[in-house]
């Protein structure tokens, strides 16, 4: 049984597998060598060289944790300071700071929209944002976090439930007999 990646060499009708590469999120050390060789100026390709790693990385970890303007100075130990930040917040979280999307959920809730309605709508009016499609199920954590702090959301969904209730699974207790007996016994 054949997984991972195939790697077509000379023969098209011979093949061999490279392994599938886990995700490794930057080490502090990573950034440390980033921080010098970026102060040599040497480009990001090079620096994904030297690191055994993917440009689009490099140029990831310099957009998101470096300097707020390109002739600014990247800092390892800033950098590494806001990825465990990012890394802590949860993405649901990261959402909600998007104004634009908060607005446009708490509008389709004050239309009596339910939550599954809202998230599609949202994805069938901004099809190629991704900044502006969020799942049901974050919508939920949205209300319910809002009604654990005093908010109001929750008065929106059909129910007004302040607190979610459990979600059983399918089957859970229905159709067990009391004493019932094995067919293998």
């Amino acid at each position: 049984m054949m997984s991972g990646l195939v790697v077509w060499r000379c023969d098209p009708t011979t093949y061999q597998e490279a392994p599938i590469m886990p995700y490794v999120q930057l080490t502090p050390e990573e950034r440390y060598v980033i921080y010098h060789l970026k102060l040599f100026k040497l480009s990001l390709r090079e620096i994904a060289r030297r690191l055994r790693r993917s440009h689009s990385t490099i140029s990831r970890e310099l957009r998101r944790n470096g300097p707020e303007r390109p002739e600014w100075v990247y800092w390892h130990e800033d950098a590494q300071r806001q990825a465990l930040q990012r890394r802590a917040m949860p993405r649901h979280r990261r959402k909600y700071e998007l104004t634009a999307l908060r607005r446009a959920v708490e509008d389709g809730l004050k239309r009596e929209w339910s939550p599954e309605a809202v998230s599609g709508r949202l994805q069938r009016a901004h099809p190629g944002e991704a900044t502006m499609h969020v799942s049901k199920e974050t919508i939920y954590r949205w209300i319910y976090r809002d009604a654990a702090q005093g908010g109001a959301l929750f008065t929106l969904l059909r129910h007004e439930h302040k607190k979610r209730r459990r979600q059983c699974r399918y089957g859970t207790g229905r159709g067990l007999l009391i004493g019932r007996v094995s067919i293998h016994d």
